[in-house]
């Protein structure tokens, strides 16, 4: 597995890229991240859920916490007060506490929600976070920007809360429809044009052999985009300077994503 660190000092941490090796990874990095007294609360995606989640339980079996589980609904229209809400009653119901750690398993939607919740629920709680899109793995997993939406704008209601760890595993990808790999791929595509040569050439090769899931190309980009917004984050946290860049086209998308309802469009 390969590991990229995103450097922030005592909010530093390692964002893993596998290949179909996360139902062993991930029992470790929960029992590294855990709390001796804590216990774990996993917020799955429920399309996610319905796809894997006999796998997640067995290997939330070898995490050595105890788990508690809460499906989100897919998709940007989960960034809301009132999943928002649902989450907060959840975890109060169970009386959460600081030794204990959220986990956000779905993609950039639910890692946003429940990084948001992790920030805000006692004053913070720590969280990680197994990305399972392709565009959450080049995005909403790196660099801590959690949130929600508001009826008059997008993501305008959120933190910064740095998770403990993140992990990205292709396996997940290959489930994934042709339209959500485009909306990652658009992520890419910024990324390489900001970026340098050696990741357009890259990005070019990929595409020119037709396959949308090529496993060598695609796990490279992956690895390149993770790098480069990484180096971006570790030099700019709260998006006051260079981070700013990586904002490029989300103003005139985010403008008409709205205007059209959120979960019509995609990235």
């Amino acid at each position: 597995m390969a590991n990229i660190s995103v450097k922030l000092g005592n909010r530093s941490y390692s964002i893993g890229i596998a290949s179909q090796t996360w139902e062993g990874k991930l029992p470790l990095l929960l029992n590294k991240h855990t709390n001796i007294h804590g216990r774990t609360f996993v917020f799955y995606d429920a399309q996610l859920f319905a796809l894997y989640g006999s796998r997640f339980r067995t290997a939330m079996k070898r995490n050595s916490s105890k788990t508690f589980e809460l499906t989100l609904p897919p998709g940007d229209r989960s960034k809301s007060f009132s999943q928002l809400s649902r989450v907060y009653s959840f975890l109060l119901e169970h009386k959460v506490s600081r030794a204990d750690l959220l986990l956000a398993c779905g993609g950039g939607a639910t890692s946003d929600l429940v990084g948001f919740a992790a920030a805000t629920i006692l004053r913070g709680v720590r969280w990680g976070i197994v990305s399972t899109t392709l565009l959450g793995m080049v995005d909403a997993a790196v660099g801590g920007k959690t949130g929600i939406n508001h009826q008059l704008g997008k993501n305008l209601i959120g933190a910064f809360w740095q998770p403990s760890f993140v992990l990205c595993d292709t396996d997940f990808i290959y489930t994934l429809p042709k339209r959500q790999i485009i909306a990652g791929l658009g992520e890419i595509v910024k990324y390489a044009g900001l970026a340098d040569n050696a990741m357009l050439d890259t990005l070019e090769k990929y595409l020119s052999t037709g396959d949308l899931l090529h496993q060598r190309y695609l796990v490279k980009l992956i690895r390149l985009s993770i790098q480069y917004k990484a180096a971006i984050v570790s030099r700019d946290e709260c998006d006051s300077g260079i981070r700013t860049i990586l904002n490029l086209g989300h103003t005139f998308g985010h403008a008409i994503e709205k205007s059209l309802g959120y979960g019509r469009l995609l990235h």
